[in-house]
């Protein structure tokens, strides 16, 4: 993990940046999901999933290893910018050539906000645009999208994360602070954090500084080590017909 910026959020400052640092579906999937792209030549990726299991930072890591340039990748908040406006603002820059030796590569946050005709929109223009382009859209919600979106995208469903996962990523994190974790204020934050990543470090991060207040929450009974279960739930990853 990178250690960047004091005073940042946990979740911020110790959001994986490769591979290797990711827990739960997102580890199993990136290295494959790279790979499919680069093959396409030309892509747009649709990864889904519940709140807090990384899709935000998979789509990231994703578009490091395609994109070898800061300048192209290009992120962007759908919540905000979600009708045809944007997807025009897309059509004019998508041609241009990407600045580095690798891939121009848009990562659409938020995307369950696209509008319908948005979708349509979005649809003519990457039946356009050249080689080595790609848009990764993340989402929780997959319904929203019409079929013919869909049956475009290579899509990528990561799982809710399991206790376990949790509880790697909070040990992980806690040592990297420095902090003398208990077994029972360890449980306690996975268990309240009931699969999400970001839940878990912002409540790790209030343990680190309100611990008489933390103190005062727990429970009378710790959940001992052995309740955390280490099933990991089958990561689906299928490629569009």
């Amino acid at each position: 993990m990178v250690d960047t910026v004091k005073g940042m959020a946990l979740y911020e400052r110790y959001r994986p940046q490769s591979e290797a640092e990711l827990v739960g579906g997102g580890r199993q999937t990136a290295g494959r999901a790279a790979r499919l792209l680069e093959r396409r030549g030309q892509a747009v990726c649709l990864i889904t999933g519940p709140s807090g299991a990384g899709k935000s930072t998979l789509a990231g890591i994703l578009a490091s290893r395609l994109a070898t340039h800061e300048l192209d990748r290009i992120t962007v908040n759908i919540g905000t910018s979600r009708g045809l406006d944007f997807i025009r603002e897309i059509e004019d820059s998508i041609r241009y050539a990407a600045h580095g030796d690798g891939w121009k590569v848009y990562v659409l946050e938020e995307a369950h906000s696209l509008t319908t005709a948005a979708q349509t929109a979005l649809l003519n223009v990457l039946e356009h645009y050249p080689q080595r382009r790609a848009v990764i859209l993340t989402s929780s919600e997959e319904g929203v999208f019409t079929e013919a979106f869909r049956s475009r995208c290579l899509p990528i469903r990561l799982p809710k994360l399991t206790s376990a996962d949790i509880c790697e990523l909070v040990e992980r994190t806690a040592q990297c602070e420095g902090l003398a974790l208990t077994l029972a204020d360890r449980d306690q934050i996975v268990r309240e954090a009931d699969g999400n990543a970001r839940t878990a470090l912002n409540l790790l991060e209030w343990y680190a500084d309100e611990a008489p207040v933390w103190a005062a929450r727990k429970p009378s009974g710790a959940v001992k080590p052995a309740a955390i279960p280490d099933a990991q739930p089958r990561l689906e990853f299928e490629l569009a017909n």
